[in-house]
């Protein structure tokens, strides 16, 4: 039995579609916002958007499987208890949560009232959650979110978008880390539907190219029977790569890691003829950055290894350990660098909490030099 949230959207729709087809007897519990009028009713619809999900639901129900569409915000957990306790006794135990609902950001934060941030943060991040809190007493199996590649890469007039998306990254790792199985996937955007079509967006300008429905389901089946996560989907746009538009630039600033053929065909569609210094992997930079900050001069190796990642990750050739990283410019993506730099070049795990916690470079050397000695 599968419960999916944006149930009766383009994403939400397209899964339920391929699940009625693929998973013989399949039981969907389509949860939205949107409430449905009563079967004996249909007939009688004359808005066009509500009868198209009708004859959605009518195709579902032709394949075999067996369909309820619930009304329900999943931001509210009063009104999920009840949506879930509903579920499980007309369908019963639930096997998979696929968590599609979504909001789109528009504009920039300096124009943006906090309502509309929030409206666009609250599906996803306390959709999330609350879809946690009200199965917590009977898990499934799985759980996957639908999450976007703009958590990577970020995008200018996207910051609630970003923050949603990122968010239901580290939720995946934190559930799983609890013994129940999440995955987050960070799509691209889908051709055909979804929030990118309906608002007109272009495909194939993104560092990854648009997916289409039959590759994002297919992507999708795979995922659902691996134990991955985060999960990106997406072809790399190599032509875009190589033509202007600062798709370059945004790969040197994302927090990954490429795997060599990848590097090398980056590089080839840039015109390097081999690895770019923004396609290569990170490496300490040859030149020390000055430090300041103690009287005696006198600095941690780790402090000394740290210093070399905030200044090849900020453009700096010197720092003060004391100096707070938000003081230093680190947001969300380039903490998530630095983390990531900490675990290659230093063999040392370290997550976004820590990151946030120890705010200087002497804090968190001074945590990290105490985690090591209790390990």
């Amino acid at each position: 039995m599968y419960l999916i949230t944006g149930g009766l959207g383009g994403l939400g729709l397209a899964v339920a579609r391929h699940l009625s087809r693929s998973v013989p007897g399949a039981r969907l519990a389509l949860v939205n916002r949107t409430e449905l009028p009563p079967r004996e009713r249909w007939d009688e619809v004359a808005d066009a958007r509500l009868r198209g999900q009708i004859k959605a639901l009518r195709e579902l129900e032709q394949n075999g499987a067996e369909v309820r569409s619930y009304s329900g915000d999943v931001t509210d957990l009063t009104a999920m208890q009840a949506v879930v306790a509903k579920i499980r006794a007309e369908l019963g135990a639930i096997g998979c949560i696929i968590h599609a609902a979504g909001v789109a950001g528009d504009g920039f934060l300096f124009r943006k009232e906090a309502e509309t941030f929030r409206r666009t943060l609250d599906p996803k991040v306390l959709g999330a959650t609350v879809l946690d809190l009200v199965t917590q007493d009977d898990p499934p199996e799985l759980m996957v979110n639908f999450g976007s590649t703009v958590a990577i890469f970020g995008a200018a007039g996207q910051g609630d978008y970003t923050a949603a998306n990122s968010y239901l990254d580290h939720f995946a790792e934190q559930r799983s880390a609890r013994g129940r199985w999440t995955v987050t996937v960070d799509w691209s955007d889908w051709l055909e539907t979804g929030m990118a079509f309906d608002h007109g967006v272009q495909q194939d300008q993104g560092f990854f190219r648009s997916v289409s429905v039959e590759d994002g389901l297919g992507s999708f089946e795979e995922i659902i029977s691996s134990a991955c996560s985060p999960v990106i989907v997406g072809e790399i746009n190599y032509p875009r790569l190589g033509a202007s538009g600062g798709l370059t630039e945004l790969l040197r600033r994302a927090p990954l890691v490429m795997a060599a053929p990848i590097r090398q065909a980056i590089a080839a569609a840039c015109g390097d003829g081999g690895e770019s210094a923004e396609t290569a992997p990170a490496t300490p930079s040859d030149g020390e950055p000055k430090l300041f900050g103690r009287e005696s001069g006198d600095f941690s190796d780790t402090e000394r290894a740290l210093a070399r990642i905030w200044a090849r990750e900020l453009d700096l050739t010197e720092l003060n350990v004391h100096d707070t990283s938000f003081a230093l410019g680190v947001d969300s993506l380039a903490a998530l660098r630095i983390a990531q730099s900490i675990q290659k070049t230093m063999d040392i795990r370290v997550s976004m909490v820590d990151l946030f916690r120890y705010v200087t470079i002497a804090d968190l050397a001074a945590h990290l030099d105490t985690k090591d000695t209790q390990e």
